[in-house]
């Protein structure tokens, strides 16, 4: 059975955003989206993707395939995922988790079989049965899609990225029509293809950062509309603060201020965190400072002693000694256990590694 290939297949994708940043693109190019505004997805089902799916206890029982089916069964809990019917955006993660849950079996064959006796065992008659299709012909769709893609090219560029997860839908959407495949595969599709195009923004080194956010939220509008301030919000925020230094990275390559870089750096996080936050970075970045200013002064100081003429190899020893309990107090002998571990390292470098 090629599942493995299927599962490496849906995670090509997942990576195209770091990919992305390695290569040129364009953002004003290809607007053709493949999910836009006009294809309703929710947002939480979008912030649901990577979210594990845990069944209740009374689910994890070992299943007889052959057991004729409890009445009443037992309630489906699995966090809500069918809550809104059998066929909604949050059922691929239903098809997944039940995927991953027999992946030890044998052949496809087994698979399935295994698959039946836990949907039988465990949902009223006519849901097993619409879930047990469903799920039979997602994974013929998946399969079918690995072996077809082996003979498409290798995509080089964000456009060829956006442009392979269209070919994927489209494959889809011939093989389980168009409702069923959008809806199940849109919350992702629409997810990356919004991953790769705001990268592409992010990463962009010619242009400064106003220009950046106008495009991201032009962007953001063209594919989740209304949601566009919504999505802004699901990433944590370092991780948003992080992609502000991005966004802003021209600006800051500019500055010949050291004053003007800091207010620029205050005001993106004052857009990300809390003024508790914002005030706690600060002292961290005041610590480091003073700890870069010390051990440059020590350095100075350390060099003048060791270029004496005057000094004995002894006294020397002795007064650097001395000069690093002065400047560095209780970290000192910490300090000093870091300085013998670069000299060994340097010296096994320089050394070739021999002993």
């Amino acid at each position: 059975m090629t599942r493995k290939k299927v599962a490496a297949l849906l995670g090509i994708l997942a990576v195209a955003a770091l990919l992305v940043v390695l290569r040129s693109g364009d953002p004003g190019r290809g607007k053709g989206y493949i999910f836009d505004r006009s294809h309703t997805i929710p947002v939480d089902a979008v912030k649901n993707l990577r979210k594990k799916v845990r069944e209740p206890a009374s689910h994890a029982m070992k299943i007889d395939p052959t057991a004729t089916p409890r009445v009443p069964p037992p309630p489906l809990e699995i966090d809500g995922l069918l809550s809104d019917g059998l066929m909604n955006h949050e059922t691929l993660r239903y098809l997944r988790f039940l995927h991953k849950k027999f992946r030890k079996s044998i052949d496809t064959a087994g698979h399935l079989e295994e698959i039946r006796g836990y949907l039988f065992s465990n949902l009223p008659l006519d849901e097993a049965r619409e879930i047990y299709r469903l799920y039979s012909d997602y994974l013929a769709c998946e399969m079918a899609l690995t072996e077809t893609a082996q003979l498409w090219s290798k995509p080089e560029t964000p456009e060829d990225y956006i442009g392979l997860l269209r070919t994927m839908q489209e494959f889809r959407r011939e093989y389980l029509g168009d409702d069923t495949a959008d809806t199940l595969f849109g919350a992702e599709v629409k997810s990356r293809e919004y991953a790769i195009r705001r990268a592409v923004i992010v990463h962009t080194s010619d242009m400064f950062g106003r220009e950046k956010e106008a495009l991201i939220k032009s962007l953001n509008t063209d594919i989740w509309g209304e949601d566009g301030a919504v999505i802004e919000g699901i990433h944590m925020p370092y991780n948003r603060y992080r992609e502000k230094l991005a966004i802003y990275a021209r600006d800051f390559e500019d500055m010949t201020s050291e004053s003007d870089r800091a207010t620029l750096t205050r005001e993106l996080r004052e857009s990300v965190f809390p003024p508790q936050v914002v005030a706690r970075l600060e002292e961290v970045d005041e610590k480091l400072a003073r700890e870069q200013n010390i051990e440059t002064t020590y350095l100075q100081m350390e060099k003048e002693i060791l270029d004496a003429p005057d000094l004995t190899p002894e006294e020397k020893t002795e007064s650097i000694g001395a000069l690093q309990d002065e400047s560095f107090g209780d970290e000192a002998e910490a300090f000093r256990r870091r300085k013998a571990i670069q000299k060994g390292l340097e010296s096994l470098t320089a050394g070739g590694g021999k002993t």
